[in-house]
């Protein structure tokens, strides 16, 4: 679950810092006697108008739920008494059978967890771009919606935000959205008629719904994310290959991928996320390689891997917690560089760490395992001939490895090359 929002969370605050405000007066009373007075928690007036009920919240207005006379077709507007309206509440339509069409002024951020749900006669929707955020179960349940346009700009599309609409047919998305959900459209005509085109679903270049692949998978090039829970409960997936576009690799993308031998990450993937329980439960992984573009794996990131023989890390600064299977599989090796977070993690966990070797960065000069300008500066005083940082660095620096257009001249030419190379990372 990425995307959770009560429609009680302003007041849980406002309730929790009455709390605090109470028992601080307590404990500074003295004989029975308060010797503070407690500000009351700020109360929102609601007000109903054409239908629809709103507040008033510092200047935004909210639409928090609605009366026995809305109208079948609703226009939610712009601005009420003056103040722009920018978000529909958690449950403010929740179980309206009324409703047929809403239209959303542009200006409205927020679309609530579960706004709309269970609205089964709700046949049409207009979503403006601007909307940031449609949060988890927005639309869930309305059977009689046909189609959906997710606007550009959209940020986070929750968890089950369209699962049940059973009538959904047409769904129109931009090239990227920066967080997709879970079953975001679960149990619809779309995602049935989909899966009969490709077993292997993809919209706004993350990988929606695999549950449906057989045997050996290769995500398409141009595809940055295996959505959250994308293969769940798969037992018939055997192999994944990854290319070097993906970016990351969600929670519980493969958990429960008994048949899954083997999952190979592209070596040119420049920046990764493996993130929780992307892959426990994949009980017939036996190893497992992160290549160095790989950052972080998240807790339980192949938790019950129970036949886990060895992992490699070939990042020598990859942020990864406990992410191994607990207890770890006997005779589980963990390879990596030396000092690096591969064998602290080997050794927090009392498993056998085998070395794969010095980390190599071409032009790294100072030894940090990092292409910089620091190394810039001192190739372009190593080409000037400076003496002192030849003696300085010489324990560790291969001056030779700056040669990179390979003429067996270490010049400008090369340090040009080296500074496009680091303003290209």
């Amino acid at each position: 679950m990425i995307f959770v929002k009560f429609e009680e969370e302003e007041n849980m605050k406002n309730q929790k810092t009455a709390s605090l405000l109470t028992a601080a007066a307590m404990l500074l009373s003295a004989g029975g006697t308060v010797l503070c007075a407690l500000p009351a928690a700020p109360v929102y007036a609601e007000t109903s108008e054409g239908g629809l009920v709103y507040n008033n919240r510092n200047g935004r207005v909210a639409i928090t739920g609605f009366t026995d006379d809305l109208p079948a077709e609703v226009v939610i507007p712009a601005e009420i008494e003056g103040t722009a309206v920018t978000e529909i509440k958690s449950s403010a339509f929740r179980d309206c059978t009324v409703m047929t069409s809403v239209s959303i002024p542009q200006g409205v951020t927020d679309i609530g967890y579960e706004a709309f749900c269970g609205c089964t006669a709700l046949e049409s929707i207009t979503i403006p771009a601007g909307v940031k955020y449609i949060w988890q179960n927005a639309f869930l349940g309305c059977t009689a919606l046909t189609s959906a346009s997710i606007p550009d700009g959209l940020e986070n599309l929750g968890d089950a935000a369209f699962s049940g609409c059973t009538a959904l047919a047409e769904v129109t998305a931009p090239d990227q959205i920066s967080a997709i959900g879970s079953a975001v459209f679960a149990d619809t005509a779309w995602l049935a008629a989909k899966q009969e085109e490709d077993p292997l679903v993809c919209l706004s270049n993350t990988i929606l719904d695999g549950t449906a692949c057989v045997g050996d998978v290769t995500i398409p090039d141009g595809v940055t994310a295996i959505g959250d829970s994308a293969f769940r409960g798969n037992e018939e997936l055997t192999s994944v290959t990854l290319p070097a576009s993906v970016r990351s690799i969600n929670s519980r993308a493969f958990l429960g991928c008994t048949a899954l031998e083997s999952v190979a990450i592209a070596a040119e993937t420049e920046s990764m996320i493996i993130k929780i329980d992307s892959f426990s439960g994949c009980t017939a992984l036996t190893s497992m390689t992160f290549p160095k573009g790989v950052h972080t794996i998240s807790n339980g990131a192949l938790a019950e891997c129970t036949s886990l023989k060895s992992v490699s890390i070939y990042n020598p600064d990859c942020v990864c917690p406990s992410f191994l299977p607990d207890p770890a599989p006997e005779g589980l090796v963990i390879y990596g560089y030396a000092d690096s977070t591969a064998q602290t993690l080997a050794a927090e966990n009392n498993l056998t760490f085998e070395e794969l070797g010095n980390a190599h960065v071409t032009g790294d000069l100072n030894g940090d395992r990092t292409l910089d300008v620091r190394d810039a500066v001192l190739f372009i005083r190593f080409t000037a001939e400076d003496a002192s940082v030849l003696g300085l660095f010489s324990e560790f620096a291969d001056f030779d490895e700056a040669d990179f257009n390979n003429d067996g001249v270490l010049n400008l030419l090369d340090v040009c090359i080296m500074l496009n190379m680091i303003a290209e990372a």
